[in-house]
């Protein structure tokens, strides 16, 4: 098989976004995060790395205004039609934190209550066919962005390995999920800054070493705002990728609303941390 195959299309999404209000089946706290599962009538279904703009709590008789802006969240799971579902309704699930007054607000709804939804939106990631490996780097929150990325990469029977990262695992989400897609073939690597979850030190560590050890055929990566994101893939240049991945996670990183942006002071360490993987492999021979 070539290094960059086309696109599988038959996962690309055509629908276009819908506004409309999800109906709460569950809303449960899950280790270190929630999970919000919405039953929305005539969703679409989305593709992975794609997301919706959620309303700060239960829509209420009165509307409220405080606070005003609805949140940018990423579909953690596209679940279909559930038993759950009435009539047209279509399931999909939400991974956040509560970090300030709208995820307090959106912590808050009960099953049964309604949140206003508009989605899906954004790009959303490729998905190639490719016998080169896949890396999948997730931190913060924006580890929800990657769960069905991996899954569908899997699918395709390609090498995938998932390397999140966190100061501690009181900060790590989504772990049982995506340490529970090793049934579909994804590999799963943690490191914690206290060596609290799997290699002690920051997720560059494991990363690096994967890279040294064969080469990326697509590297995404997905921190939480205001790092930046970054994608790249055999099929398109990683400067190119660079730009075009940050605007689309602009919106993926669940729970905070903000912009994917600079982090202060510190440079993103993904390109040097390639560079070097890619002079140690030279350097083996």
């Amino acid at each position: 098989m070539s290094a960059a195959a086309p696109m599988i299309s038959s996962i690309r999404s055509e629908s276009l976004p819908i506004r409309g209000q999800g109906r709460v089946l569950s809303n449960v706290v899950d280790r270190n995060g929630r999970k919000l599962r919405l039953a929305v009538p005539d969703w679409p279904g989305s593709i992975p790395g794609q997301f919706v703009m959620v309303g700060t709590g239960a829509t209420a008789s009165v509307p409220r205004h405080d606070p005003l802006l609805p949140r940018p969240m990423a579909v953690y799971r596209d679940l279909g039609a559930t038993p759950e579902c009435r009539d047209s309704e279509r399931a999909f699930e939400l991974l956040y934190r509560v970090v300030g007054r709208g995820t307090t607000l959106l912590s808050e709804a009960q099953p049964g209550e309604s949140v206003s939804i508009v989605g899906p939106l954004g790009e959303g990631f490729p998905v190639e066919e490719s016998d080169a490996p896949a890396l999948l780097v997730g931190g913060g929150t924006g580890i929800a962005s990657l769960y069905e990325l991996a899954r569908a990469l899997a699918a395709t029977g390609r090498s995938t390995r998932v390397l999140l990262g966190a100061r501690a695992e009181a900060d790590l989400i989504g772990f049982d999920d995506f340490a529970a897609l090793a049934s579909e073939g994804v590999e799963l690597i943690c490191a914690t800054e206290d060596g609290s979850v799997g290699v002690e030190g920051r997720i560059t560590l494991p990363l690096e070493a994967a890279l040294t050890e064969s080469g990326p055929g697509a590297l995404v990566v997905c921190e939480e705002p205001p790092a930046p994101s970054f994608f790249w893939s055999e099929s398109c240049r990683a400067e190119k990728c660079e730009r075009e991945g940050a605007a689309r996670a602009a919106g993926h990183a669940a729970g905070r609303g903000e912009r994917a942006g600079e982090r202060g002071g510190r440079p993103p360490p993904l390109l040097a941390v390639r560079a070097r993987a890619a002079a140690a492999r030279r350097a083996r021979g």
